[in-house]
């Protein structure tokens, strides 16, 4: 992070007045918008699928409502946050910058809550439950605090594109098979489409590792292929019972 703000620090005065033009250095409005951005994304996060105090109408709050999970893969919930404790630990080691990676701790805990409330409201085990949520934040921690080896954490980072796919592909499956979005939030849907656009744009400017360009890359086309199910799979109009 430090090293991006002595980047920005760096284009200080960046207009320069020759004559009656100003002469506005593009280096540095575009490291500004991406800055902008970045903590824009952080604070989107904030929202994804927090409680009704924060916003209405999230993934956490949907299921609550319908007293359902029914369409919401839990699988693909856990596998989704193994990814992001991967991803948050190998931006700790790699010292990205946090402008970059925010809102990863973020939408880690969010999950880690969703997977409880999916729990919840299904058969599966509540204690099996909270037992793998306290599994995947202690992982996190190893492996940002380099108690894991830190070339072990680079090799997970690299096969988190399948995980990824994993976390993605069985809701995008569940959603095929069944022609219906479910319970799905086409509000977190958005908002994680959103993100993966802006992330994409902030990634490419301010970092330059392959890897975890090429992972934010992968992202964006997974959030845009389950947001284009919510306009492939509308809800049919609810017919009116007939009267016996």
């Amino acid at each position: 992070e430090w090293h991006s703000i002595r980047r920005l620090a760096s284009s200080a005065c960046p207009c320069a007045t020759m004559g009656s033009s100003v002469d506005i250095n593009p280096e540095f409005l575009k490291l500004l918008i991406s800055k902008i951005l970045s903590y824009g994304v952080i604070a989107g996060a904030l929202v994804g699928k927090m409680p009704q105090a924060i916003v209405d109408l999230v993934q956490v709050l949907r299921i609550q409502s319908a007293k359902s999970s029914e369409g919401v893969s839990l699988a693909s919930v856990c596998m989704e946050a193994l990814m992001l404790g991967i991803m948050f630990a190998y931006n700790i080691i790699a010292r990205a910058p946090l402008s970059t990676f925010g809102e990863v701790p973020i939408l880690f805990c969010q999950n880690l809550l969703l997977m409880y409330v999916i729990s919840a409201y299904s058969e599966s085990s509540i204690l099996q439950c909270v037992g793998g949520c306290i599994a995947l934040v202690g992982l996190a921690i190893a492996m940002s605090f380099e108690v894991i080896p830190a070339v072990v954490t680079s090799a997970l980072f690299g096969v988190c594109s399948v995980l990824a796919l994993g976390a993605a592909l069985p809701q995008l499956v569940q959603n095929f098979r069944a022609k219906s979005t479910g319970e799905l939030s086409i509000t977190v849907a958005a908002m994680g489409f959103s993100g993966n656009s802006t992330r994409l744009y902030t990634s490419w400017l301010e970092v330059d590792d392959l890897a975890i360009r090429l992972m934010i890359l992968l992202n964006w086309f997974l959030a845009v292929s389950l947001l284009s199910q919510f306009a492939i799979y509308r809800a049919p109009a609810k017919t009116k019972e007939k009267d016996p």
